[in-house]
C-alpha cells in the first residue's frame, strides 16, 4: 500500500484483493478519504491437453494466492485409468497437493483399463475390416489381472472366455472384454469391437493366371476394385469382368512384366456385384 492507515474499512474482492478506504493517518490527527486497491501476489495453474479423463478441484479461473495450496483429482473416464500426473507434477498421488510458488501447467494421463488389438493396431473405431485371418490380443493395466471375453457381442463376465493368448479370427464377430484386478475387486470393460472378416479370393484361369485378393491394399479402394494377378512373364492379359457369370466384358488389359500384377477395375464402384477372370492374349 502507498498510504499506511488505520480506522479505515477494508471490502474483500476476487483472488485476495482488498479494498481499503477512509480512515486517517499521523495517530489519527489526519483523516483521508482516498482509496485503494491491495493486490496480493498469485499464481495460476492451467491445465494440459487432456484426454479420455478431467482434473477437478481448480479454483476459479486457477488463481491462487501466493503459498497457498490447490488440491487437485484426477477423474478418468468410464473405463479408463488414471496412470500419472504430468507438467509440473509427477507421481500417481491422487488427489494431488501442489503448493502454489508460480505458475503451473499440469496434466494427467489416463489409459483404458482393457484394450482388445487387431493385427498389433490400436482399432481407430468401432469396427476393423480385415482380409484374410485376423490376429486379435487384448491386454489390461491390471497387473496380474484376468481378462473375459465374447465374440457375440453379449456383455462379458466371469462366466465368460478366459483369455489366455492371441485369438485368430476367420469370419466376422463382434468382440467385447472385461478386464479384472488380480483380486477381483475392480473391472474395467472394452467398447464393442464389430470385426469384419473379408474372404481371401483366389481363382486359376486356364491359361495357368491366377486373380487374388488377399491383402488390405486390395478389393474395394477408393479408385475402384484391386486384384493381383499372377502368371507367366511378359505375357499380356485381358481381365474379363461379368455381373452374372455368363456375359463378360473387357475390363481392361496388362503386361505381365514381372510375373505378378497389379490390376484395378475403375468401373467397379458401379456395380453391385462383379466377377473377374483373366485370359491370355495372342496365345
Amino acid at each position: 500500500m502507498n498510504t499506511a492507515r488505520f480506522c479505515h474499512t477494508a471490502t474483500d474482492l476476487r483472488y485476495g484483493k482488498v479494498l481499503f478506504a477512509g480512515g486517517g493517518v499521523n495517530g489519527g490527527g489526519v483523516s483521508i478519504s482516498s482509496a485503494e486497491l491491495y493486490d496480493p501476489a498469485f499464481f495460476t495453474i492451467t491445465t494440459s491437453a487432456l484426454s479420455n479423463g478431467s482434473i477437478t478441484g481448480i479454483a476459479v479461473e486457477g488463481k491462487y494466492l501466493t503459498g497457498t495450496t490447490a488440491t487437485l483429482t484426477a477423474v478418468p473416464a468410464e473405463n479408463y485409468v488414471f496412470t500419472g500426473w504430468t507438467g509440473a507434477a509427477s507421481g500417481t498421488d491422487n488427489p494431488l497437493s501442489v503448493l502454489m510458488d508460480r505458475d503451473k501447467t499440469i496434466g494427467a494421463t489416463f489409459v483404458v483399463g482393457v484394450e482388445v488389438l487387431a493385427g498389433g493396431q490400436v482399432p481407430t473405431g468401432s469396427a476393423v475390416v480385415w482380409r484374410g485371418p485376423l490376429t486379435l490380443t487384448m491386454q489390461t493395466v491390471f497387473p496380474n489381472g484376468a481378462i473375459l471375453y465374447t465374440l457375440d457381442g453379449s456383455a462379458p463376465s466371469l462366466g465368460s472366455t478366459l483369455y489366455t493368448g492371441p485369438l485368430t479370427l476367420d469370419h466376422s464377430c463382434s468382440v467385447r472384454a472385461v478386464a479384472y484386478s488380480s483380486d477381483f475387486s475392480s473391472q474395467m470393460q472394452s467398447p464393442p469391437l464389430a470385426v469384419v472378416i473379408v474372404p481371401m479370393l483366389t481363382t486359376t484361369t486356364a491359361g495357368g493366371a491366377g486373380l487374388q485378393v488377399g491383402t488390405s491394399l486390395e478389393g474395394l479402394v477408393e479408385d475402384g476394385f484391386r486384384l493381383t494377378l499372377t502368371g507367366e512373364f511378359g505375357k499380356q492379359y485381358e481381365i474379363l469382368a461379368s455381373a452374372d457369370l455368363v456375359n463378360w466384358i473387357q475390363a481392361g488389359t496388362l503386361t505381365n512384366v514381372y510375373g505378378t500384377s497389379q490390376f484395378t477395375d475403375g468401373d467397379a464402384t458401379n456395380q453391385s456385384r462383379r466377377f473377374y477372370r483373366a485370359a491370355v492374349l495372342n496365345q
